[in-house]
């Protein structure tokens, strides 16, 4: 692709510049999703239902803490509107 050793060593360069800016935040928001997909899980193996709203707002949590809250909820609740009080 590049011939000279310019080219090449400042294409590198980036990649490590990207990816180590990168990695981080998206194994962060892989790890969360990861939590919420459980929170999921556990509710509809306990049989709960889960609306699809719900499950959105469950998708769409951000941060570490609120999803451990939500997995550590989900194996006593009675309803989906137990785990967002």
């Amino acid at each position: 692709m590049f011939r000279s050793d310019f080219a090449r060593r400042y294409l590198a360069l980036g990649f490590a510049e990207g990816f180590a800016e990168g990695f981080p935040e998206g194994f962060a928001e892989g790890y969360v999703e990861g939590v919420a997909l459980a929170v999921l899980a556990v509710l509809r193996h306990r049989g709960v239902a889960v609306p699809a709203a719900a499950e959105e707002r469950i998708m769409r949590c951000t941060g570490v803490e609120q999803a451990y809250e939500w997995l550590d909820r989900a194996g006593t609740v009675g309803s989906v509107d137990e785990l967002f009080v």
